[in-house]
């Protein structure tokens, strides 16, 4: 990952409280760099919830304005070679190199993300 999209995804991750891995038993130190290309998102607001022009959950509304922070996210899926370099093994039901890893935790995934 280059310096740029590791300051950005580290930014993100922040910004929305993951903090620091747990210890965990799959977790190795990387035994090389892995680029994964970053897009930038720019912030912005938009307005959340249900208007009540559709049927919808009571919980849905009243409608509220929710602003974005900038942040940057993964031009590609995150590939199961990427995946098995930074955290030691593929979790995946069918392993294949380029294909998208697949059966991650939540928590396995801020763990590789950070």
């Amino acid at each position: 990952m280059n310096k740029t999209a590791f300051i950005l995804a580290a930014s993100l991750f922040s910004a929305y409280g993951a903090g620091p891995a747990y210890p965990y038993e799959h977790v190795h130190p990387p035994s090389s760099a892995v680029y994964i290309p970053m897009v930038a998102v720019p912030g912005g607001a938009f307005v959340m919830g249900n208007t009540g022009a559709a049927e919808g959950e009571s919980n849905e509304r009243p409608t509220h304005e929710v602003e974005v922070a900038p942040f940057a996210i993964g031009a590609f899926e995150v590939t199961q070679a990427q995946f098995e370099a930074v955290m030691g093994y593929n979790p995946s039901f069918d392993p294949a190199s380029e294909r998208p890893v697949e059966q991650v935790s939540w928590y396995d995934a801020v763990r590789f993300c950070n």
